[in-house]
């Protein structure tokens, strides 16, 4: 639930004029403020490091990460952006396709009907035993073209909200009239509970948000963030000029200084609790550009503001470094409706400079944060290096902060300096970062090389604006990369990274600039037909799956039967109770592992039916060594020695199916007949006394001699 996103292209009040809103899109995202290196009207080539080095920074032992799933929307169109924004909570991901053009409404409604250029979709997907589906498509009850609805996401549970920037309606506070477009570019979001469990659940539209002081050109709904029933709403471009918490919103001479809103649920209905400015508020300091919460603690971001502080609680009056960047904590005393929220830190990097766009996107679990600046400039590369070299232009940089007590009087300190291992001028490391527990991820959506899948080799820079991702650890208080992500169709240009998202195990990723035309789950993602139609991609922890008989591990497509594992059953006689075996399935990796195959356990082979699936395995195994067990039973109905193939279809990334043979022997019944012990031969016809069939010589009157 702890989800950050990449705001929209930025907006020149006057006129409510978009840059790269139709078209131009988000494609440019973040760019217009990227300085380029004298006299090229690019940022520099910097030698990368290695993939050996970037392999070498991954903490030994640490578990692994693999694309799980490549995400893309039912309805597939060239230009909607899918994956503009990501979240995820649990097993159920949302994606945002800000450009999307059907005029539905409403849940699953029809979206073949592109008459409403750019108004927008959400999609939201569910994982079940490892696989992903799309369980619903959202529109607003209120869709209009160029709405951008799904410029923002996030999920708590059974509830989404979406943000809808460019709505144009007039209303106020909650569920007012969404008919009357008299304030363009006001801004909306909007608020969907899902009922029901499994294939059978279902999503409603429950509430539709406006701010309490609603004003065209705000922008409310760029920025959304959610935790269990408190909403958070950024509007990076509303005017007022207060200050601190529910200030007079009235006088709007501080244009675009930006604003962020609390919402509340209680017993199923929604109200405004806060109206967040930021205690040195100023024109075009963009507060409201990111938002982030957890539990009684929020974040807001406000990337173009300007003082020259750095570190916590600075002096925030001093101008002198435009477009620096801060970020904000505000906490609430109390819960429920009644909760009042107050500023608790003002956070600046240790490193602040003009430019740098510190708080862009940000993130917060517990008491940790982290704030991405995605056009700082140093060349340092990984954990806490030296910011002081300002050589690669918008390399980028992210930033940990931990609070070490709580309540309002809580302390914050900045705990890390995080850059990529391979970081480079123009990568925009830091554009997305996202945070749970002690996993932080951050998005570069220009990193430029063409590696593919996880620790791949990011040295070739042949694909320009490609995108990657980069997941750190914290173990101990000290962070360290442990994986470098990279799309499993990486192209240039896809800007996969430009969001990030992570919850437990999973890590999620967009890339709104992708081509393919594949529509739903793990389609064909080569095929450029759809430019710009977007993906998502889904990354989790592995499992590492074991087959083991008698305690002896089988080797996946074993095909030598013994009897030290259990995989020779040995002789067994034709018409008896047969012989059963057990073997038991391990998953030693750091991911569940589901066994995905009907039957669980399939058996395969001319002689297959003499082996019977007599107990079957759970379909799930836990990640650490976590076991189940099955049966086989082992009845021949002829002689000699048969064999079947054991197979087992799972989410392993490299064995599956896993397969095993196994034997037994057949024995039919077997007469022996004896005479003082010694075997007599059928149809013999020399009798012996050895045997008794030689009975020696009787009398006539009965007497033996």
């Amino acid at each position: 639930m702890y989800v950050v996103f990449v705001a929209l292209a930025r907006r020149r009040k006057a006129g409510f004029y978009w840059l790269a809103l139709i078209g131009l899109l988000f494609s440019t995202l973040l760019t217009s403020a990227q300085p380029a290196v004298a006299g090229t009207g690019a940022p520099p080539s910097v030698a990368r490091r290695s993939a050996a080095a970037l392999r070498l920074l991954q903490p030994v032992g640490t578990p692994a990460f693999a694309q799980q799933a490549y995400l893309k929307a039912s309805n597939t169109g060239a230009g909607d952006k899918l994956g503009m924004v990501v979240a995820i909570a649990g097993d159920t991901a949302v994606i945002g396709a800000p450009l999307e053009d059907s005029n539905a409404t409403g849940v699953n409604g029809n979206g073949g009907n592109n008459s409403a250029s750019n108004a927008g979709a959400a999609y939201v997907f569910v994982r079940t035993g490892g696989i992903w589906t799309q369980q619903a498509y959202l529109k607003a009850s209120n869709t209009g073209a160029n709405d951008s609805f799904g410029s923002a996401v996030a999920i708590s549970g059974n509830t989404i909200v979406v943000g809808a920037p460019l709505e144009d309606s007039n209303a106020t506070t909650v569920n007012g009239n969404g008919a009357d477009n008299s304030a363009s570019n006001a801004g909306a979001a909007y608020i969907f509970v899902r009922t029901g469990a499994g294939v059978g659940a279902t999503w409603s539209q429950q509430a539709y948000l406006k701010p309490s002081n609603n004003g065209a050109g705000d922008g409310f709904g760029q920025t959304v963030a959610i935790d269990g029933d408190t909403v958070i709403v950024g509007a990076r471009l509303e005017d007022s000029n207060a200050t601190t918490v529910n200030g007079n919103a009235a006088d709007n001479s501080a244009s675009n200084a930006g604003a962020a809103y609390i919402f509340v649920r209680n017993s199923g209905a929604w109200s405004q609790q806060a109206y967040l400015k930021a205690n040195n508020s100023g024109a075009t300091d963009n507060f409201g550009q990111a938002v982030a919460i957890s539990g009684n603690s929020v974040i807001v971001g406000a990337d173009g503001e300007d003082s020259n502080a750095t570190g916590v609680n600075g002096n925030g009056a001093n101008n002198s470094a435009t477009n620096a960047g801060a970020a904000y904590i505000f906490v609430r005393n109390g819960t429920g409706v009644g909760g009042t929220w107050s500023q608790q830190a003002y956070l600046k990097a240790a490193n602040a400079e003009a430019g740098d766009f510190f708080g862009r996107a940000v993130a917060i679990a517990a008491d940790t944060v982290v704030i991405g600046a995605g056009l700082e400039d140093s060349n340092a590369t990984t954990v806490n290096g030296n910011s002081t070299d300002n050589s690669a232009a918008a390399a980028g940089a992210a930033y940990v902060f931990v609070r070490t007590s709580s309540g309002a009087g809580g302390t914050w300190s900045q705990q890390a300096y995080l850059k990529a291992a391979n970081s480079e001028a123009g990568d925009r490391f830091g554009a997305a970062v996202a945070v749970a527990g002690d996993r932080v991820v951050i998005g570069a959506p220009d990193e430029a090389s063409n590696a593919t899948g996880v620790d791949g080799d990011g040295s070739n820079n042949s694909a320009a604006n490609a995108g990657a991702a980069y997941l750190f650890v914290r173990s101990s208080g000290a962070w360290s990369q442990q994986a470098y992500l990279k799309a499993a169709n990486t192209e240039a240009a896809d800007n996969f990274g430009e969001v990030v998202a992570v919850a437990s195990d999973t890590i999620v990723t967009g890339a709104s600039q992708e081509d393919s035309n594949a529509t739903t789950i793990n389609g064909e993602g080569n095929n450029n037909a759809a430019a710009a139609a977007g993906a998502a991609y889904v990354f989790a922890l592995t499992p590492e799956i074991d087959l083991q008989g008698n305690g002896v591990s089988i080797i996946h497509g074993d095909s030598t039967p013994a009897t030290a594992d259990q995989t020779d059953f040995g002789n067994t006689m034709l018409g008896g109770s047969g012989v059963m075996r057990t073997f038991t399935v391990v998953n030693s990796g750091a991911g569940p592992l589901y066994l995905t195959g009907s039957p669980l356990v399939a058996l395969s082979g001319t002689n297959a039916g003499a082996f019977t699936l007599t107990r079957t395995p759970a379909s799930s195994v836990a990640a650490g060594n976590g076991s189940t067990t099955f049966d086989l039973t082992f009845m021949p109905s002829v002689v000699g020695v048969v064999t079947a193939t054991v197979s087992i279809a799972n989410n392993d990334r490299d064995e599956t199916p896993y397969t095993f043979v196994v034997q037994g022997n057949g024995v039919g019944a077997e007469i022996d007949l004896q005479g003082k012990g010694q075997s007599i031969p059928s149809g013999t016809n020399q009798a012996s006394s050895a045997n008794d069939t030689d009975f020696g010589t009787v009398a006539a009157n009965g007497s033996s001699s």
